[in-house]
């Protein structure tokens, strides 16, 4: 029994040793995608207690963030970066900006710099009395 017992323990440690290799590798993917950072946490908070960013703060923005997202959280109307943008992907607005990215083979930070662009550029309609 003590022979079996060995050899169950080690397998169990070798796939121990490979799942850890695993998940670092995924971490690593999510952090390279700016998908984790450290400023995440007080974003989300300062999105909780305020209302919408101004187009001012659209330095804010990363490219893990979903059109919908930054439509919400800058109240800005849904197709407006559509068509600001040219977007013609049939998964906007669920589509991330490192999604968009991807599909187009283009340069992430020019991309980025287009959508922090239309949103610091944004005017709301003027109301009329």
């Amino acid at each position: 029994m003590g022979r079996y017992m060995k050899y169950a323990l080690i397998i169990l440690g070798v796939i121990l040793v490979v799942l850890a290799v695993l998940l670092y590798l995924q971490y690593r993917t999510l952090r390279h995608e700016q998908f984790l950072s450290a400023r995440q946490h007080w974003f989300d908070v300062f999105i909780r207690h305020h209302g919408p960013l101004l187009p001012q703060d659209a330095d804010l923005i990363r490219p893990w963030m979903t059109f919908d997202y930054i439509n919400k959280i800058f109240n800005l109307p849904p197709g407006y970066l559509q068509s600001r943008l040219a977007i013609t992907d049939p998964r906007y607005p669920k589509l991330s900006i490192s999604g968009l990215v991807k599909d187009d083979q283009g340069n992430g930070a020019a991309i980025l710099d287009a959508v922090v662009s239309a949103v610091r550029n944004y005017q709301p309609p003027k109301l009329t009395q």
